[in-house]
């Protein structure tokens, strides 16, 4: 989330810098630049705190065992043996959350 958040940003920042160069300074003034900071972050921590008490409580099979050291909430839901139904269902959620947020905070 955190990432995808901060590529928004770039893009931004990108695009302001190449189409308007000459108000560059005004639009990407240091308090914007932080505050966009502050929503990525924000916006992952509270992505994760609401993904992963559901990740965890799904029914985990015996036989499977998870390859990875950085374990990603899809990994985790196809390990499961369980109905991912409403985990899948919040992660396309949280999708076009993560989508509309940041572009709605530059706008």
């Amino acid at each position: 989330t955190t990432e995808c958040v901060l590529l928004t940003v770039m893009a931004f920042d990108r695009y302001v810098a190449v189409c308007q160069p000459l108000h560059y300074a005004t639009i990407m003034h240091p308090r914007l630049c932080r505050q966009l900071a502050a929503v990525a972050w924000v916006m992952g921590l509270v992505q994760s705190i609401v993904q992963t008490p559901p990740t965890l409580r799904l029914p985990f099979c015996p036989h499977r065992r998870v390859d990875d050291f950085v374990c990603e909430v899809p990994a985790l839901i196809r390990l499961s043996c369980g109905d991912t139904t409403y985990n899948e269902i919040q992660m396309a959620v949280a999708s076009v959350f993560i989508l509309v947020v940041p572009l709605s905070l530059i706008l």
